[in-house]
Formats: C-alpha cells, structure tokens, sequence
C-alpha cells in the first residue's frame, strides 16, 4: 500500500464571533490536508463561552464528560461521532489506496453528512400533524422551491444571502408578489424552527423586509345579491346548491373551508333567535354569528332547508364539494344572474366584510364577525365599503 499524509482534525470554537442576539458561538471542525489546504466544516453545535470551556477540554479527556450536564453531553458526542465518521472514511480511502481530497469529502458530507437545512424542514413538516392537507402542499411546495434553488443548505449558510438569492430565483419564476410573500413567510416558520433548536444563530429576515401587493377584493353590491337571489335554479339541482352556498357565504362571511364544515352542533337557538358559533379551521378561532341580526335573517331559511337534508344523509350541514368545483358552477350563476364581476365563493365572504363596514364603519366588529387576527384587515373593508357610498352619490341628481 502507497502511505499517503493523514489529515489532522482540530476544534475552532467561535472563528466568526458570537451571535450578538444569543451570544453563542459556532463549533467547527478544522481539516488539515496540508499546509495550503485547510477547510473548515460546520459540527451543527453552538455554544456559550462558559459551555466551550467545560466541553473543550471533555473532547480531549474522555475522564471530563462524567461533569458534563446531559445537554452538553449530548452535544459533545454529535460532535465527537461527526469528527469520527470523517475519520472513518479517510482512513477507508487509505486502505484502498486512495487519496483524502476535500472534493471527494464535500461528495461524501452530502450524502452522509449533518442533516442539511433543506431536510431539516422536510422532518419538521412530515412530524407536523397539526396542519390541514391543503396547508402542508403549501409548505411543501415551498421546501421544494427552495431545493431547486439550492438542493443542499448548511446550517450555517442560512444567511442573508440565502435569503435574498432564494427572493431573486422566486421572482424569475414569474410568481406574482403575493405568492412570493408566501414562500418567505413559510420559509421564515422554518428558520424561526431552527433557531429554536440552537441549530441557526441569527434570523436573516430581521434584516430582509418581505412586501407584498394589494389584493383585489371583488364584492357584491345589494342589487346584485338580489339579482342571483332572484335567478330560478329549480331545474338544476347542483347549481341551485351552490348559489344557495354562495348566498349564505354573502350572509355570514363563512370562509369556503368553514361552510364545508359546518354541522348541527354549530348551530345554537338562543331566546332572540338562531346564531351559529364556529371555530375557524384556517385561524383556530371561534366567532358568533347572530344570523337573526344578519341580513334580515336571510341565511336562516336557507340553514334550515340543509340542516333537515342532512340529517337523513351527512354529517355537516351542506353537501361536500370541492372550491374549485363550486367556482365552477358560479359561472352559470354569474351569466344567467346578469352579474358582470368574476364570482368565486370567496366573493361571498368579501361581500359580507363590505355590506357590513358600509353600515357600520366599525372595523372592530368586522373583525370580531369574520374572525380576523389583524385589524388592519377588517380596516381594508371600510375602505372597500367607500366604493358603496361612491356609487349612491352618482345617483343623485342635484
């Protein structure tokens, strides 16, 4: 066998300074091929100064881990069985008569190296049972974008960089600004996870501000409600369920997701008369509906009429479909109604928000009706509510 110069391995605690928010400073293994090539490798650990002083000299004498509290224990052996399965794979390169390159390492770290960033997010999301089907495709769809930006992210490149780059590789997908906000929001949870793990240091969203676009919110005005109020479906059994859907949407500001799960058991019949009192699936909220208040009672009849349907034949109150599906049947509705504006069942809900601020200017009550976590939403329906109190005054003649 041909000798080759075995690599020396050294510790290097803290070579880019300590975090200024956690004060904690990143371990790193430093490889020595020869005296110009040197490579430093990320063990994954952070420490505190005081940490690195009892677990420092543990990783030279075995004897001092029995002092060792059982974090730091833990963390000393990930750090020990990380340096040794470098070690073990050089010394496999030996026995066959190879040559330890740190283009060879770089190969073998990536298939058998710490968990890498991108992977991390994929087991936190797989252990994640708390989130609805549709939510977790989101999520994964943003995993995915991010590996196809950089299929391998170490820890410690989480950074500005990374952060702006993936920013530039969403835009040249053509995305639209929302839509890239929503990967940054999602991609900043993973971060914000990591950190929590004493696997990131800093947050590169402190620094990188996200900015979205408006959205555009079409709504209803009362004419038009009574417009599709109006329009007869009896022939069309499954377009007649979707304008009544459409319609209690209008009334209550239900979002789609909600109306789907709507059962009997949300349903309450006080002395005044019936309300509905529902946790929201998107926000985990609950809100109270007093439908006896609401639109002269108008989603009342219609609860009624699926609440004795369904209780011969479902759980919930209307009948599964899917939005997409329910959207679809909409366009019949919006032609045969005379309807100009693009309807889609969340048209309903941002008709409720508008035909309420309209009447009563309060974004308070707004938000406790429609269940929003910031105000400032229910404050964009009294904006919207405005374009009400424009039309009625190009009516009058002065």
């Amino acid at each position: 066998m041909v000798q080759h110069n075995s690599a020396s391995y050294s510790y290097v605690f803290a070579r880019k300074g300590k975090s200024p928010k956690t004060g904690k400073g990143l371990l790193q293994l430093r490889i020595y091929l020869s005296r110009q090539q040197m490579k430093y490798i990320s063990t994954g650990e952070y420490f505190f100064s005081d940490e690195w002083d009892q677990v420092g000299p543990a990783l030279i004498d075995k004897k001092k881990e029995r002092a060792l509290p059982d974090d730091l224990l833990k963390k000393l052996r990930n750090v020990r069985e990380f340096r040794q399965k470098i070690e073990k794979y050089e010394n496999g390169l030996l026995y066959q008569d190879k040559k330890l390159t740190f283009d060879v390492l770089d190969i073998y770290l990536k298939k058998s190296g710490p968990e890498s960033f991108n992977e991390f997010c994929q087991t936190q999301l797989d252990a994640d049972h708390s989130l609805k089907a549709s939510t977790k495709r989101t999520h994964q769809n943003t995993i995915n974008k991010l590996s196809k930006f950089r299929p391998r992210v170490e820890f410690d490149k989480v950074n500005y960089e990374l952060v702006e780059g993936f920013d530039n590789f969403l835009r040249g997908l053509k995305l639209n600004l929302n839509s890239i906000q929503g990967h940054h929001k999602r991609l900043a949870k993973y971060i914000i996870k990591a950190i929590n793990k004493d696997r990131i240091e800093r947050n590169p969203y402190h620094k990188f501000k996200i900015k979205g676009q408006e959205v555009e919110k079409p709504f209803l005005l009362m004419e038009e409600i009574e417009k599709i109020e109006a329009a007869d479906f009896s022939e069309y059994p499954m377009i007649n369920r979707i304008k009544d859907l459409f319609l209690f949407g209008c009334y209550t500001g239900l979002r789609f997701s909600d109306l789907m799960n709507l059962a009997p058991e949300h349903i309450e019949e006080t002395s005044k008369g019936i309300a509905i009192r529902i946790k929201q699936q998107k926000v985990n909220t609950t809100i109270y509906l007093p439908l006896y208040s609401l639109f002269n009672g108008k989603a009342i009849p219609i609860l009624q009429k699926y609440k004795d349907e369904g209780q011969k034949s479902r759980e919930t109150i209307f009948q599964a479909i899917s939005n997409q599906k329910a959207n679809q049947f909409l366009k019949f509705i919006q032609n045969d109604s005379g309807i100009s504006k693009n309807l889609s069942m969340h048209t309903s809900r941002h008709t409720f928000g508008t035909q309420i601020a309209a009447r009563t200017e309060d974004p308070y009550l707004i938000s406790k009706l429609m269940g929003h976590r910031n105000l400032k939403t229910s404050q964009d329906y009294v904006h919207l509510a405005d374009q009400i109190t424009d039309r009625k005054l190009e009516r009058i003649e002065w």
